[in-house]
């Protein structure tokens, strides 16, 4: 077994939290992503670290806005992790009452 073979097995059994980051653009459209990998920075100020591929929907609107909410996700919230991993599902992610979109969407029955 080569070395990426055993990385890629020991990263499939590691247990990690899943988020989701959303954020509404300059046209008001809602925008959210799976993520995961959220890691604290620093306190003052307040910076987190989160790794978004350029290709993903979310990038362009993040680059230009900042203004975005991290969702820390239950365990429950399986269905809305994998509704907002996949490019096909992106008009249904807001599709429904898990969501307050008043300002910067958050889900309203996240962990924090």
């Amino acid at each position: 077994m080569t070395i990426q073979d055993n990385f890629k097995k020991a990263m499939r059994s590691y247990v990690y939290s899943v988020s989701i980051m959303s954020n509404v653009d300059d046209n008001k459209n809602l925008n959210a992503i799976t993520v995961s990998s959220v890691t604290s920075v620093s306190i003052d100020p307040p910076s987190l670290l989160v790794c978004i591929n350029k290709t993903a929907g979310i990038h362009d609107s993040i680059i230009k806005d900042s203004k975005f909410c991290i969702n820390l996700l239950k365990k429950s919230q399986q269905d809305i992790s994998n509704l907002c991993s996949t490019f096909q599902e992106e008009e249904n992610r807001f599709k429904n009452d898990k969501w307050d979109t008043t300002d910067i969407p958050f889900l309203k029955n996240a962990q924090a």
